[in-house]
């Protein structure tokens, strides 16, 4: 259907909810999932209101690549959160995979499913259809098709929430379903190096990352302001090593999360998994603004077993360093995705063999 669109000579959208710029964006054409792509594929586009009339005098109401700026375009950007440029360079594929899961958050269909199948041509990628898997199956299959078909697909990791559920796969590190991007940070990559050293892969024990581990405190503030960050579900950390300078405030997603930094605490210490970074030849650089997961990590040493292989050391010796071989069990959901400013310019490296264990970080392949 993407094609279809995107080899039409015009697409002409009727808005049966409006009748002039002003009511437009309350139509209930851009609620809808289908017509997403209906805005993003064709060349040409114009709108009508309820009474066939054409709402501008132009020829074609979607941005042209060297067009000038016309006030619907104003009105489309409010009704769904697309700038015109964006729609005026649009490509199918995984430019920006966070940003396009936000444009179909909010969308809704019919059946259920298709939330997820009006997706296939926007990400440039394609499965079977089959109605009746439920939402979070088909999605789960959406991400897959992804990370089978892409090199550049860090901006999975760009969200926060809810996580698949563990009836469809072991993976802590897929979401359940777009809306989970809502809460996508402006996290800097562009001009990153997006083709990890080791690839991003789908297995049974969830998807195997890079990523950049720095211990870090719990904050304990006045109490008063302890209590009452605990009771909204939020606690301050701030990491060892010497690349934050003011400590970030972490929004639990979960209510029973908040137990972990109540007086048990020093049981687990926490650590920031940093995942946009860009590592080359041996050096490491970070990115002016950090991108991060939390972990729990248990105050136990759990000793190898004599059967255990060594398929991958550098995943192994991670897991076993943090007490325990399911890494992915100790992740902590937020709310929101966690970044930070770093202190470190993003034009000196850091060596991954010396100067990383001198800021207290490590760098380590797991699965999660």
């Amino acid at each position: 259907m993407y094609r279809w669109y995107h080899d039409s000579y015009i697409c002409i959208a009727l808005l049966l909810n409006t009748t002039s710029l002003e009511d437009m964006p309350q139509d209930r054409w851009f609620t809808r999932g289908w017509t997403l792509q209906e805005l993003l594929a064709p060349e040409r586009l114009k709108f009508y209101n309820r009474f066939w009339e054409p709402l501008t005098e132009e020829k074609n109401d979607r941005p042209e690549r060297y067009g000038i700026s016309h006030p619907i375009h104003e009105v489309i950007e409010k009704a769904t959160g697309i700038t015109s440029t964006e729609l005026r360079h649009f490509q199918p594929g995984v430019d920006d995979i966070a940003q396009r899961m936000v444009w179909a958050a909010h969308r809704t269909t019919t059946r259920g499913e298709d939330r997820v199948y009006s997706l296939l041509g926007i990400f440039s990628v394609s499965f079977p259809i089959a109605y009746g898997e439920g939402v979070e199956r088909a999605f789960f299959r959406l991400i897959e098709a992804i990370l089978h078909s892409f090199r550049n697909v860090l901006g999975i990791l760009n969200w926060a929430s809810r996580p698949l559920s563990h009836s469809i796969h072991s993976s802590r590190l897929i979401p359940s379903g777009p809306e989970c991007y809502l809460g996508q940070q402006n996290v800097e990559l562009a001009g990153i190096n997006l083709i990890p050293l080791k690839p991003m892969l789908l297995t049974h024990l969830g998807i195997r990352v890079r990523l950049l581990f720095v211990d870090t405190d719990t904050l304990t503030p006045p109490p008063e302001d302890s209590k009452k960050l605990l009771n909204e579900g939020k606690v301050r950390l701030q990491c060892n090593a010497e690349i934050q300078k003011e400590p970030t405030i972490v929004e639990l997603y979960n209510v029973h999360d908040r137990d972990l930094f109540g007086p048990f605490r020093f049981t687990f210490k926490f650590v920031f998994g940093i995942w946009n970074f860009e590592e080359s030849r041996g050096s490491l650089f970070l990115r002016d603004t950090c991108a991060a997961l939390l972990f729990r990590i248990p105050h136990v040493d759990i000793q190898r077993d004599d059967d255990d292989t060594e398929d991958d050391p550098d995943a192994y010796s991670e897991e076993e360093e943090f007490g325990g071989k399911n890494l992915s069990s100790c992740k902590v959901d937020t709310k929101k995705v966690i970044t930070f400013p770093s202190t470190i310019e993003f034009n000196r490296e850091l060596s991954t063999t010396d100067r990383l264990t001198r800021h207290g970080m490590k760098l380590r392949t797991v699965y999660l």
